[in-house]
């Protein structure tokens, strides 16, 4: 796998399983299928970034119905997260993790930015169509790296490549249509990515004083989430905020009651 910036090859031992990619500073997504070569048993990986360096992670959650797996580093990752983003129709698109330096990079347009999609694992996802220019007929090796909208400062981190689409005509190569896992899917299926968990215990506080006391434990606690690079500034606001807002909607439904 060639690559750099948050774009990354997931290793165990001497073995390259498949490609994956930062959604924050310490959890890495990848297709589920990648990983097909490690055991059920086995969580350690190690994650390789495009620079060559090396750092050990833990296999989170895998689920395989939506061919979709979670890894968290054991310590920060050496570059940033990407930005995420949603797309439009027509929005041109690259995947730049390539299997080999050899072959070409992906791209090509969005067909469909929110589609309802049964992977082969049986899960229903929203899910981004995308029609390639590249046609190679087998676009093995490219999934479980990420999908950018190209924008005119730069990319933005719309999803997660999975599945090729079979030609109809000639089954045994595959069309030039592939489905790809919006970033806001990827958030929904894994509890560690969802903000909103983190702000679920206030429900089962019994006073507006205990409340208050639980929301200002998770602020203070919030500082030390972008220390350990689990998440960027623009995450981190938003959880603030959302804690924020259930500090005090939860405590005048509490004084109302």
């Amino acid at each position: 796998m060639t690559g750099h910036g948050y774009w990354v090859v997931l290793r165990r031992g001497d073995v390259d399983l498949g490609a994956g990619f930062l959604l924050t500073g310490r959890f890495v997504v990848t297709a589920e299928h990648c990983l097909r070569d490690l055991p059920a048993d086995e969580r350690d990986v190690h994650v390789v970034f495009g620079d060559g360096v090396v750092r050990s992670a833990r296999v989170q959650t895998r689920l395989p119905d939506a061919d979709l797996t979670l890894i968290m580093l054991d310590d920060r990752s050496p570059v940033p997260a990407p930005i995420a983003d949603v797309s439009s129709v027509d929005d041109p698109w690259r995947a730049p993790c390539r299997p080999r330096p050899t072959d070409p990079q992906l791209g090509g347009q969005v067909v469909e930015p929110e589609t309802s999609y049964t992977c082969e694992g049986g899960a229903e996802l929203t899910a981004l169509q995308l029609r390639t220019d590249t046609v190679l007929g087998d676009y093995s090796g490219y999934s479980g790296g990420p999908v950018e909208r190209i924008v005119h400062d730069g990319e933005r981190l719309i999803g997660v490549l999975l599945e090729q689409y079979p030609d109809r005509q000639e089954p045994d190569r595959a069309s030039n249509v592939l489905f790809a896992a919006t970033v806001g899917e990827v958030i929904d299926r894994f509890d560690q990515l969802q903000s909103a968990n983190l702000v679920n215990a206030f429900r089962e506080k019994d006073s507006v004083d205990e409340l208050i006391s639980f929301g200002r434990q998770l602020m203070e606690g919030s500082d030390g989430w972008q220390g350990e690079a689990m998440l960027n500034l623009d995450q981190l606001a938003s959880i603030r905020l959302h804690i924020a807002r259930s500090v005090v909607d939860g405590a005048i439904k509490r004084k109302l009651a």
